[in-house]
C-alpha cells in the first residue's frame, strides 16, 4: 500500500490517508491504480463517468484492453488468486498454474 501511495503522490502510506485521497480524487486514484497494476492497454481519456451514481458509474469507458493478454502475461510462481471459503479453507493459485 505504501508503494502505491508514494507513486500516486499521497503524502503518507497510512490506510486512512490513502482512503481519503481515493474518495476525494476518484479519477486520480483509479488512473494511478491502472498504472500501478501495469494494466496492458489504452485507458482512454476518460477515467470515470457518472462517478456520483452507484450503481451507474462507468470506469474507463473508452479503455481498450485485451483481457487474455492481461491474464496470461505472467507465467511465474507469483500468487494470482487466493480463495477462502466460509469455513476458513484456503487455496492459492499461481500464475504458473
Amino acid at each position: 500500500m505504501a508503494g502505491f501511495a508514494q507513486k500516486a503522490g499521497v503524502k503518507t502510506g497510512a490506510y486512512e490517508d490513502l482512503w481519503r485521497w481515493s474518495v476525494e480524487n476518484p479519477e486520480a486514484f483509479w488512473s494511478a491504480l491502472w498504472d500501478f497494476c501495469g494494466v496492458v492497454g489504452d485507458k482512454g481519456a476518460v477515467v470515470l463517468e457518472r462517478g456520483d451514481r452507484m450503481p451507474g458509474a462507468r470506469f474507463f469507458p473508452q479503455a481498450k484492453i485485451n483481457f487474455a493478454e492481461n491474464l496470461l502475461r505472467r507465467r511465474d510462481a507469483g500468487t494470482a488468486i487466493i480463495f477462502r471459503d466460509e469455513t476458513g479453507r484456503e487455496r492459492s493459485l499461481t500464475f504458473a498454474g
